[in-house]
């Protein structure tokens, strides 16, 4: 047997330090986390992806009574791409996330105690929204996860969230 490995980055810092497009992004998904309807989790989730075209389009979770039917942020910002656009390549996903109580702001600076250490700390959408990303990456590995967390942003990339993909192009789907 072979070892096979890939070595998974994220960057962290503050949002000054993204391009502006990014720190809209971010904007955008810190207004949908909002309008989130989670009654159930009490835990408010907003996403804004940009397409290739730089049209922003944004969601929030959107919790049911029976869970199998809660729509995630992510796959109501894509659809919503899709719904308006048709078939459109993301090219960033921004993700703003946390329980209803705690008040997000995105200028502020990390306390020492809430720094992200570790990749484990990184938050990432989870194993269904990465699939519903990955769709609509159109097979590109480098599209960017760019993430709000306790006055850090996290940057990382749809090949290092889910590094073992199968999407369209597995199903021989060419976009």
């Amino acid at each position: 047997m072979r070892t096979l490995k890939k070595v998974v980055s994220a960057e962290v810092g503050h949002i000054s330090e993204l391009p502006d497009e990014d720190q809209v992004l971010l904007q955008y998904a810190a207004l949908a986390r909002k309008n989130a309807q989670a009654p159930y989790s009490n835990y408010f989730v907003g996403v804004a992806v940009r397409n290739e075209e730089g049209h922003f389009f944004w969601g929030c979770n959107v919790e049911r009574a029976s869970y199998t039917q809660t729509t995630h942020a992510e796959q109501n910002a894509i659809d919503t791409m899709v719904c308006r656009k048709g078939p459109s390549k993301v090219t960033a996903v921004g993700l703003v996330a946390a329980p209803a109580n705690v008040s997000v702001s995105l200028c502020d600076e990390p306390s020492a105690e809430n720094q992200i250490k570790s990749i484990e700390q990184v938050p990432v959408p989870c194993g269904h929204c990465l699939q519903i990303i990955w769709e609509n990456c159109f097979n590109d590995p480098d599209v960017q996860l760019i993430a709000a967390v306790n006055g850090e942003v996290v940057v990382t990339t749809i090949g290092d969230a889910l590094p073992m993909r199968f999407g369209p192009k597995e199903l021989g789907v060419d976009y």
